[in-house]
């Protein structure tokens, strides 16, 4: 089963082909500037470089977000456009959980984290068990202090992913409980992406609605006090 996967939702972006074999190819972009333009171009180079076409892509997989809300725009309109007009179905992953996939070998609890608006970032919590990838807590949007806050107050050792920012104060606040794992090679999400969309569609998951997770997508305004 061939899956292409698409990741817009991040810094560099990205798309990927795989199959029950493996990765077949991946493109990242490397710049948020212009996915729409570049998006098509780079599936139709990945799928031209191994002689294939669209309609060998049995299926689709997407980040949905949280991240760039007008990167997770461009990815849903590209996979829906191409799931309508070539019949395939869409498997929606959460850019967060693609992080933790992305890393689920390292020790510890695996915190993805991705800049959002101002000094906030969204932020989930992962444990990689014997039964697979398990979430302990919903994607989340706060502010960095927050996240720092809430971390420092789990008392366990963390692997942190992502887009980490302010690494000294994670690591002056947690010590030797946390690490900054680095991927051997440049990390091209939407390979992970794929690799999850296809695991899904193999055990036989239905995917359902295929909808943006934006988690806040604007600020919310203090309720007025009455009196």
């Amino acid at each position: 089963m061939i899956i292409l996967g698409i990741d817009t939702t991040t810094p560099d972006g990205g798309v990927a082909l795989v199959n029950e074999a493996g990765l077949i190819a991946a493109h990242r972009f490397g710049t948020e500037v212009g996915r729409a333009a570049l998006l098509l171009p780079a599936m139709d180079a990945l799928l031209s470089d191994h002689r294939m076409t669209f309609s060998d892509v049995e299926g689709i997989a997407v980040s949905v977000g949280p991240g760039s809300y007008t990167g997770v725009r461009v990815g849903l309109a590209s996979a829906q456009g191409l799931s309508l007009g070539r019949d395939v179905p869409i498997m929606p992953v959460g850019t967060l959980e693609a992080y933790a996939i992305a890393y689920s070998d390292q020790n510890g609890w695996i915190v993805p984290l991705l800049p959002a608006r101002r000094d906030e970032t969204y932020w989930a919590l992962f444990e990689q068990t014997p039964h697979g990838l398990t979430r302990l807590q919903p994607d989340t949007v706060s502010t960095w202090d927050a996240v720092l806050n809430d971390l420092n107050a789990l008392n366990h050792d963390l692997s942190l992913v992502g887009c980490v920012l302010h690494v000294d104060r994670f690591s002056t606040l947690l010590g030797k409980r946390c690490t900054f794992p680095a991927p051997s090679a440049p990390l091209c999400l939407a390979t992970h992406v794929a690799r999850e969309g296809l695991r899904r569609f193999l055990v036989g998951e239905q995917p359902g609605a295929v909808l943006p997770n934006y988690i806040s997508l604007f600020p919310r305004k203090p309720t007025p006090k009455a009196g």
